[in-house]
């Protein structure tokens, strides 16, 4: 599970609340998604990037965004703005091209974040 302790840094937890680890550094994770069969996303000062249920990270990429590893495989925005899809190990499966939908979408999720108190 996801947590944020009293200083407002998130984290993982067990069942039963002890803390399975932390971002590395001062800053530590600046946000943690909930994992999905062992595998989740943290974001520390560089990006996104995804980690293993001890916490390692899992390569050495950073993104703008990322979506949860299925079938292990994930859908991310690399740091050119471009959406791919790549591996657990982080490894770039194919670069796909942007469509003028979803140019439109992430316009409304950005101002939806904006609007938000």
């Amino acid at each position: 599970a996801v947590v944020w302790d009293r200083q407002g840094a998130p984290r993982h937890v067990d069942v039963v609340g002890r803390t399975l680890y932390r971002g590395a550094g001062p800053a530590g994770y600046l946000d943690v998604r909930s994992p999905h069969k062992s595998v989740a996303a943290v974001r520390d000062v560089d990006g996104w990037f995804y980690v293993d249920v001890r916490g390692q990270p899992l390569g050495p990429q950073r993104y703008r965004d990322v979506e949860p590893h299925y079938n292990g495989q994930a859908l991310v925005r690399l740091g050119t703005g471009e959406r791919a899809v790549v591996d657990e190990r982080g490894r770039t499966l194919v670069t796909l091209p942007e469509s003028p939908t979803a140019r439109d979408a992430d316009l409304v999720s950005l101002a939806l974040r904006y609007q938000r108190p």
